[in-house]
């Protein structure tokens, strides 16, 4: 059991090293909107886009710039039908900021 646990412990640090290494902003979320991992870019941009200098992760639920994304998350959230492993929902999009 302990080395499942180490080798759980070096993948882990191997995905921080790689998400850190990223010049994007990345976060993962749970079901329940709250979040599970993000980059430092993930939280940069959040802040740069809100203009707000301390906000956190879960925040992009409520800023109006991720509008379409929240709304593609919460349908696909609230579908009845199986996401298949090779055919994952995806969205493409642009994020400005309204002046």
């Amino acid at each position: 059991m302990n080395i499942a646990k180490n080798d759980i412990s070096i993948e882990k640090n191997k995905l921080f090293s790689h998400l850190h290494a990223l010049n994007e902003g990345i976060a993962f979320f749970s079901p329940d909107k709250k979040k599970t991992l993000t980059n430092n870019h993930f939280i940069q941009f959040l802040n740069l886009i809100s203009e707000k200098s301390t906000i956190s992760a879960e925040k992009i639920f409520e800023v109006q710039e991720f509008k379409p994304i929240i709304q593609f998350i919460d349908q696909q959230s609230n579908s009845n039908f199986n996401i298949e492993k090779y055919n994952l929902p995806q969205l493409e999009t642009n994020i400005f900021k309204k002046q």
